[in-house]
């Protein structure tokens, strides 16, 4: 979305991590694959052709999100590449901001549009895995923690998604990653 709302193309920068201790302790062993090997790519993901008088701007989480709720982005027009630094989303900021909400998105709704942005950049390439079923909710089970941190049951998990439209009925289309499946079943009062 905030490639959309500032008329630029999307970089992934997702490159293979292979497995190593995650976060410098024993706790879990902790690796990815390639954007390229796990998803289609149904958009540009190249990296910009650069020469090296590009102007580069780094937006940090600090500073931005208030000025992409209310502010006009249009100064970063003046800059080649713009990197947003991983795990900063403003893409609801940017939908709800008065200079783009109506104009750009066309009064789109983030909440609809940002799982067909999300489908869109993350096809995969092995839809065999989810036997060519819908799949209406996605939980991920993360258990194994540094201390002091602890996972809680998986039940916070269906509680939360209750709230926001999880039914009995998408059980059989909802699929749940963990590092530790035992501890789905034994924290979880519905079936999984």
């Amino acid at each position: 979305m905030f490639a959309i709302g500032t008329n630029r193309s999307v970089w992934i920068q997702w490159d293979e991590f292979s497995p190593q201790p995650a976060l410098g302790h024993r706790v879990e062993i902790m690796g990815m694959s390639s954007y390229s090997d796990l998803f289609l790519g149904s958009v540009p993901i190249t990296r910009p052709a650069c020469d090296p008088a590009c102007t580069h701007l780094e937006l940090s989480p600090g500073c931005v999100s208030k000025q992409v709720r209310l502010g006009d982005l249009s100064y970063l027009s003046k800059y080649d590449v713009v990197k947003i630094n991983r795990a900063d989303f403003w893409g609801v900021h940017l939908a709800k901001n008065n200079k783009y909400s109506d104009g750009v998105f066309a009064g789109l709704d983030a909440y609809q549009g940002f799982p067909v942005l999300f489908k869109s950049l993350f096809a995969t390439k092995k839809r065999s895995l989810m036997k060519q079923r819908n799949c209406s909710w996605f939980f991920q089970f993360r258990t194994m923690w540094a201390p002091p941190y602890s996972a809680g049951p998986f039940d916070n998990h269906i509680k939360c998604a209750a709230q926001f439209g999880l039914a009995e009925k998408d059980y059989a289309t909802s699929w749940v990653i963990s590092n530790n499946p035992a501890a789905i079943m034994a924290t979880s009062s519905e079936p999984v």
